[in-house]
């Protein structure tokens, strides 16, 4: 198993837009199982061989080589090998605040969280057998398992447009520039209030054409996606005891603390001051 455990180095990268943890592989026994539980990073299982079961927000998914999982963060999870055919996996685990993001591009999302396999299944094989290969332990090499986890996520990316027309594979490609485009405005913009039609004019399509290319790729409205991610960052923020509900609210663009107050409420279902609270 590669693995980067020094706790200053995870704490550097805190903020990364991609961040390499560990990768390994099993050989599942008949029947052995996982669950339910919880991780805190992305967990990425690609099956080589055998077949198995995913279970996960209600869903029962029958998996089998070339098939891919991903765990999301905080999210209850089970899974199980067949017992005439236990699946091997090779894993992958990542954090990072464009993870969720990246595999969107990808097609994998909470609420479709598999791979399907395509003709790119061998170079997603490859790349996380190569970080299965790296030693973690030589100076700097945390440098080449990044480079490894980014080519890693362009093969995810890239499988979803694999076997699609030419037509549509360029639609494809520049809903993806606009959708690059708008996250890099919110993610530059989102501790500062703006609108849904700044965010339109700085990617170059009307509101209309925004609207439409998030509900396609992110299952979320302009307006609900910077919303969402904004209650991300704030839930973060108030893991931090020095920072008071207010400066939390600025931090996330929010210049008035009651109106910060109803929106995390109405994300979450409970306050601020009640999230911060339940954390200790």
């Amino acid at each position: 198993m590669s693995k980067l455990n020094d706790p200053l180095i995870r704490l550097n990268n805190a903020g990364s837009e991609l961040y390499y943890h560990f990768s390994g592989e099993a050989h599942c026994s008949s029947g052995y199982c996982w669950g339910p539980g919880i991780r805190n990073e992305y967990i990425f299982h690609y099956i080589t061989s055998g077949s198995g079961k995913y279970k996960v927000n209600g869903e029962i998914y029958d998996l089998q080589a070339g098939h891919g999982f991903v765990i999301f963060p905080q999210t209850p999870v089970y899974y199980e090998a067949s017992e005439a055919s236990p699946w091997h996996y090779i894993w992958i685990g990542f954090t990072g605040r464009l993870a969720s993001d990246f595999l969107h591009r990808a097609g994998i999302t909470d609420t479709h969280p598999i791979f399907q396999p395509s003709e790119l299944s061998d170079d997603v094989h490859r790349f996380i057998k190569e970080l299965l290969t790296a030693d973690s332990d030589k100076p700097n090499q945390e440098l080449l398992l990044m480079s490894y986890l980014y080519r890693f996520i362009w093969a995810l990316c890239e499988s979803k447009i694999t076997g699609t027309t030419r037509a549509e594979a360029t639609g494809y490609r520049a809903m993806e520039q606009h959708m690059t485009r708008a996250f890099d405005y919110i993610y530059r913009n989102y501790s500062e209030p703006f609108t849904i039609s700044g965010m339109a004019k700085h990617v170059g399509v009307d509101r209309k054409h925004l609207h439409a290319i998030f509900i396609k790729a992110c299952q979320l409205s302009p307006k609900n996606y910077v919303t969402w991610y904004r209650m991300k960052i704030a839930s973060e923020l108030l893991q931090r005891n020095d920072l008071k509900v207010g400066e939390v609210a600025r931090s996330v663009g929010y210049h008035d603390s009651l109106q910060f107050s109803k929106a995390f409420r109405k994300h979450y279902g409970k306050s601020p001051t009640e999230w911060r609270r339940d954390l200790k």
